[in-house]
Order: C-alpha cells, then structure tokens, then sequence
C-alpha cells in the first residue's frame, strides 16, 4: 500500500495556480456588443453625371419659318389674281335681249327643217320618187304626220345636245345658254329645258315670251 501511494505521488504535479494580477476583467456589457459605437447612416449627395450629348447637325435642305412665309405669300399672290379673274368673268356676262334670242331660234329653226326636209326628200329620191310628187306627197295627210315626228324628233336632239355648248343660231348672235350660275348647262338640263320650250311652241309660242321654259329649267341665255 505504501509503495503504491508512493509510486502516485512521484507522478502527480504540483499545481500552480495563476497571480490575481493576471487576469483582465472586462464589463459583461462590453463583450456582448452593448458598448460599441453605432454609427449613424448620412445621405449621401447623388452626384449626377451629364454625359456630352451629340449635338444635331443642321439640315441645309431644311426649309425656315421665314422661307415658308415667304412661300406661302407668294402662292397666295398667285391664287388671288385667279379669282378676282373669275369673278370678272362673271360679272362680264349679260342676258341676251329678246331680238337676239329670237333671231338665234329662228337661224336654228330652218337649220333643223332644212336638214329633216333633205332627208325626206333624200329617201324619195332612193324610191325613185319624182321631185313634184314628192312634195305633194310630204304634204299630204299620210305623210304629213311622220314628217311632223320626224322633225320634233330632230329639233329635241339638236337643241338638247347643242345648247351644252352653243347651238349655230346662238353662236351666230354671241349668246349661249347657261345654268343660274353662269357655268356650262348639263345635258338633263338641257334635255328640261327643250321639252318645256317645244311645249310652249304648241302653245302658240307665248309661254316663251315669258320665259317660262328658262325659269322651269334653271336656265339662262347670257351674252359671250
């Protein structure tokens, strides 16, 4: 026993415990965190970067405000004298007195029966029909009729389709027909205005004293 308490006491170290002085005591506080410095976030100024832009480069085909005045002034010049020209126009035109229009129907009236007397007489002659007794025969109760057809058929024709323009007889005396604007008569116009006009004919012809076919119509004659 003694022997081996013996043996335990030459192995065994002697402990040697640390001076006081030694050790460094800190606050509980400070080793957890509580004590450090916080520092506080400041706003920062945003620096703003301007880039150099490219600069336009100017157009020289591009057209100023001043040239485009300019331009525009010029065609205003230019469409002025137009109209105050149509407007002279117009104002330079007359209604054709009641001589001159009656002396353009009649021109106008032998054209068209000359032309429906050569085409009767054109169509006797291709029957072998003699010259004397073609006449007669126009003038007879048979015939006369057709012929009467024929000819309001040649005379609503030719004053329809020529008055759009200017039928000899009014070319003759420097009148033409027209709408109550002074433009050009439209062919159902002039279509209106022949039918009312071979009506007042059968009615002795003094329904055309008063101009009542040109009223109807919506027609006028004016002096060229």
């Amino acid at each position: 026993m003694q022997t081996q308490l013996g043996d335990q006491n030459k192995n065994s170290r002697p402990i040697t415990m640390p001076e006081v002085d030694e050790f460094e005591f800190k606050a509980i506080g400070e080793g957890l965190g509580f004590h450090q410095p916080t520092e506080r976030p400041r706003w920062k100024s945003a620096t703003v970067t301007t880039k150099n832009q490219p600069q336009e480069k100017a157009n020289p085909h591009a057209i100023t405000r001043e040239q485009l005045g300019v331009m525009y002034q010029e065609a205003t010049t230019h469409i002025k004298p137009k109209a105050q020209a149509k407007a002279s126009v117009s104002q330079t035109y007359k209604n054709a007195t009641l001589p001159e229009r009656f002396t353009a129907q009649v021109v106008d009236t032998l054209i068209i029966t000359a032309s429906v007397a050569t085409i009767l007489l054109a169509m006797m002659s291709l029957a072998q029909v003699p010259l004397n007794d073609s006449i007669r025969l126009l003038t007879s109760f048979d015939v006369a009729p057709v012929a009467l057809i024929l000819w309001l058929f040649s005379y609503v024709s030719y004053f329809t389709i020529l008055e759009t323009k200017q039928t000899p007889g009014k070319n003759l005396m420097r009148i033409k027909v027209a709408d109550m604007n002074g433009q050009r008569l439209s062919l159902s116009r002039s279509l209106e205005r022949t039918i009312f006009r071979t009506l007042s004919w059968l009615a002795l012809g003094f329904p055309l004293l008063m101009n009542f076919h040109g009223r109807l119509s919506r027609s006028q004659v004016l002096k060229v």
